[in-house]
């Protein structure tokens, strides 16, 4: 279902009005990680500058008064010109970029030139976040241009990418999008706010035991009792460094950071 505004979005997705952005996650994803960022559009399609134009005392054409912008650097390579090689030149330019993002146009009176260059802004100006929600104003459903969906990990220094929608989009292109933001915050919370340790057994065998948040074992079955219960009173201690177990001969245990990602 396409939707062409927050609006249709909230709608779309079935959630209540008055969900605010802080909200959002946890009451949509059961997530509290999740927030949304706000594109707030360009009003203006483009940035206009202008210049006036005059032949110069010496050869060619000068500015004259301020000019505006960057039109000064974009017109320098055809000031050296004379009035009518210098229209030529600008038309020589049009006809060669009719796609281009910046668009040309002038006046002549004589030999005096008005000269204009209209450059295309970015649909979307700024994103922002609020911690109380999206702007609840007319104004702010006419310049919405977008939502970002994004994560912050506690315990975590990974930065997952923001999934960026611009309106008009498909709403289920968009949960599609959040579940995958989800699965992501999922995978590195767990994996960055548990212990992972690699413990060698006296015959050298090596078992990778986790301890996640609450204190709970995973991938420790086949370690004996004692030693699980060891593992779990350890205070942290620096990783790659290979420590022996003081009260079982022969069992060492190193904590360690997985080089896995997503």
């Amino acid at each position: 279902m396409q939707v062409n505004n927050f609006p249709e979005l909230m709608r779309a997705r079935g959630w209540p009005s008055g969900t605010t952005a802080s909200e959002w996650g946890a009451a949509m994803y059961d997530h509290n990680n999740l927030s949304l960022h706000f594109a707030e559009a360009n009003t203006e399609r483009f940035r206009t500058s202008t210049a006036r134009l005059v032949p110069s005392d010496t050869t060619g054409m000068e500015f004259e008064g301020d000019v505006s912008g960057g039109l000064a650097q974009f017109l320098n390579g055809a000031l050296d010109r004379s009035p009518d090689e210098f229209e030529a030149a600008l038309e020589r330019w049009r006809d060669r970029h009719p796609d281009d993002h910046r668009q040309l146009s002038w006046d002549r009176t004589g030999d005096t030139f008005e000269v204009a260059l209209a450059v295309e802004r970015p649909p979307v100006r700024t994103w922002f976040h609020r911690d109380d929600g999206p702007p609840k104003t007319e104004e702010f459903s006419a310049n919405c241009a977008g939502v970002r969906i994004t994560a912050h990990i506690e315990g975590s220094n990974v930065d997952i990418d923001p999934r960026d929608f611009l309106f008009p989009f498909d709403a289920d292109d968009f949960e599609q999008a959040a579940q995958q933001v989800v699965a992501e915050a999922d995978f590195y919370f767990d994996r960055d706010n548990s212990r992972w340790f690699i413990v060698y057994g006296p015959d050298g065998r090596e078992y990778y035991p986790k301890m996640d948040i609450n204190g709970d074992w995973d991938d420790a079955d086949e370690l004996p009792l004692e030693i699980r219960d060891e593992l779990g009173d350890i205070e942290q201690i620096r990783y790659g460094e290979t420590i022996d177990f003081e009260l079982f001969p022969g069992w060492k245990y190193r904590e360690y950071q997985p080089d896995i990602t997503f």
